[in-house]
């Protein structure tokens, strides 16, 4: 089943919100970082991370 572009857009606005107001979050359960910009969960080498912000490397483009 593939979503429809309204759904996708609506699922990205719901994970940026969650995310707002948190610079750098680091997922304790996996240990991997989550990308400021979109969401998702990286691990170490396939982003970038510093004090303030990680971003993943798809997002770096």
């Amino acid at each position: 089943m593939s979503f429809t572009e309204k759904e996708k857009r609506d699922w990205l606005e719901e994970r940026r919100q969650r995310n707002t107001g948190e610079t750098f979050e680091k997922d304790s359960a996996s240990g991997s970082n989550i990308c400021l910009h979109c969401g998702n969960a990286f691990t170490s080498g396939t982003g970038t991370v510093t004090e303030d912000a990680a971003i993943c490397d798809i997002c770096n483009y």
